[in-house]
């Protein structure tokens, strides 16, 4: 099993020390652990059998989550929680089976929300129709805007944690997380085209469950269309690349956030990433 926890601190270097070192501790693959300035924002992503990947989530929340306050926290990434979103992917090699895998998930989320007094959100597959599945409904107005009303959690109390907020947890499918950098003088075109993207991808198939923004990186001097392809098999990053250059982006580089299989680097031919993000389907 896959776990990508999306932690809300991206500026604290002794975060991302400590979650690597944390993630050495325990008995799994680490796939990734990168933090982002201005994102505000750490990505970490590690796999083994479920259990080793249940203590490894547990390790980390222990280790990060004093170190996180999102009362003072601001960067370009939308978030609602310290531990924004964590999700779960079944790969092929699993002896679980998706009923087994949705009742690993759900036993985590209730471990999590009673242990650190923080609502749990379900989404994706994981979500039983008592709201939005999906991540940008259940995030929207973030953190400030979740402090301001009750939320229908699925676990744990019904407000968000002053410190922590909510966290949004779910088993999904593979998903490819890229973002296409700019020149930095191209940020509105940056969040134009990520705006066109988003109002065609139930018209357009090159751009089928393509999410995309358009962030302003002035710690690195450059913008940004960050884009998840939540549909990998049925879209090609390769098309999206070139179409956002067709339409006047200069792109410098396209990084890969997370992980990948090794089906969508045939469609990725300009992404950039380390062996270790290539995980097997």
């Amino acid at each position: 099993m896959l776990c990508v926890p999306n932690w809300s601190e991206g500026r604290n270097p002794e975060v991302t020390g400590l979650a690597q070192e944390t993630m050495k501790g325990a008995s799994v693959a680490i796939h990734f652990n990168r933090a982002d300035a201005d994102h505000n924002r750490l990505v970490t992503a590690f796999s083994g059998e479920p259990s080793a990947v249940g203590k490894a989530l547990f390790d980390l929340c222990d280790a990060l989550l004093p170190l996180i306050d999102l009362r003072t926290h601001e960067g370009a990434h939308p978030r609602i929680g310290a531990l924004d979103v964590c999700p779960f992917v079944l790969q092929k090699a699993d002896a679980m089976v998706e009923c087994d895998a949705l009742a690993f998930v759900e036993g985590v989320a209730s471990r999590f929300a009673e242990r650190y007094e923080v609502p749990v959100l379900l989404y994706e597959k994981s979500e039983r129709g008592k709201h939005a599945a999906d991540l940008p409904t259940l995030r929207k107005g973030g953190f400030e805007a979740a402090l301001a009303r009750e939320l229908p959690a699925d676990f744990g109390p019904s407000h968000v944690h002053p410190k922590w907020g909510a966290t949004i947890m779910g088993l999904r499918d593979p998903l490819l997380a890229v973002n296409a950098v700019l020149p930095a003088e191209q940020f509105n075109l940056a969040r134009e085209l990520a705006r066109r993207i988003r109002l065609s991808r139930d018209s357009d198939e090159r751009f089928k469950g393509v999410r995309a923004i358009g962030a302003h990186l002035p710690e690195q001097g450059a913008a940004q269309v960050s884009m998840n392809f939540t549909k990998p098999d049925e879209t090609s990053l390769d098309e999206v690349v070139e179409w956002l250059e067709s339409n006047g982006a200069v792109v410098l580089g396209v990084e890969l956030i997370g992980v990948a299989r090794e089906n969508d680097l045939l469609k990725g031919s300009r992404l950039d990433y380390t062996r270790e993000q290539v995980v097997e389907p």
